[in-house]
């Protein structure tokens, strides 16, 4: 394990393009966070990250690599194990069950290019199925290494409504009521109620994530009065506890994903949104603007 200088800076995203008048792509710098199985030596695991990194930057040269020390790594000849190769520090997983446990990895990395778009070049996804490893943005920063997963956003269609505003609403919400809101996000994630193939158990829905650290106080304000009448969230302990409610959660998720439309409106503002929200909010069928 390296262990890293401390990182002052823990922007998600910071765009970093040299000429911001350039018609050109964003240069932008993102967290990822690597997950591995946890059956492997060291030596393997470091050389199995270290080979994606090195599959990525052949699939878009333009990638900088920033190891855990800060340092950059423009080139894929110090992407290596010798002492004065890339540092990257690996760790357990801590608020996993022991058959769910992953060897975790963050860091930063500067690109032009969506991860998305990275992560479909056939030289990752190959290295990405070989070592049996995930990875994402983080969006919560490197310094949150244990990541809880508080339940699922309820009623809510995960391409109708973009994530950025579902985080919004959710926080307004919350900040109506609490004066300090832990940092949390959201994720699209396919939720099931059990280990079953059966896809009437599976539904797409927005993953609550936070700090693990933050995860008991942000619970209580997701259950807390101002939901009571309307509850905003499904817990994933409702898996075990009470997996009906669970189960039917998830068929009202998909049914929304079915039955739902769109109906596009240009020239309203925001106040004139929120008018006519308010005006028709309880109207049969109708779910957001």
């Amino acid at each position: 394990v390296f262990l890293p200088r401390e990182i002052d800076d823990d922007e998600i995203t910071i765009t970093t393009g040299e000429n911001p008048n350039s018609n050109g792509p964003k240069t932008t710098e993102i967290c990822l966070r690597w997950e591995f199985p946890t059956n492997m030596d060291k030596k393997t695991l470091v050389k199995s990250h270290l080979d994606i990194l090195k599959a990525m930057k052949t699939a878009y040269p333009s990638i900088v690599v920033i190891d855990n020390n800060r340092e950059e790594h423009a080139s894929s000849k110090t992407l290596n194990m010798s002492n004065k190769g890339a540092k990257f520090e690996f760790w357990t997983s801590k608020n996993r069950t022991p058959a769910n446990q992953r060897v975790i990895c963050q860091h930063r990395i500067r690109t032009d290019t969506p991860l998305s778009t990275i992560k479909t070049s056939w030289e990752v996804i190959e290295k990405l199925k070989k070592a049996k490893a995930f990875v994402g943005i983080h969006e919560l920063g490197e310094k949150v290494k244990e990541v809880a997963h508080l339940g699922f956003l309820l009623k809510t269609h995960v391409t109708h409504v973009p994530r950025t505003i579902a985080i919004q609403r959710l926080r307004q919400r919350l900040k109506h009521e609490f004066q300090e809101v832990p940092k949390f996000t959201l994720a699209v994630q396919n939720i099931a109620s059990s280990k079953s193939q059966d896809l009437s158990n599976r539904a797409k829905a927005y993953d609550i994530r936070c700090d693990q650290k933050d995860a008991s106080r942000l619970s209580k304000m997701l259950q807390s009065q101002i939901f009571a009448s309307d509850p905003v969230y499904m817990p994933y302990y409702m898996k075990k506890t009470n997996p009906r409610t669970f189960s039917n959660a998830l068929r009202v998720q998909n049914e929304i994903h079915r039955n739902s439309y769109v109906i596009k409106a240009q020239g309203l503002t925001t106040a004139m949104m929120d008018n006519l929200w308010k005006s028709m909010a309880n109207k049969p069928g109708m779910m957001e603007i």
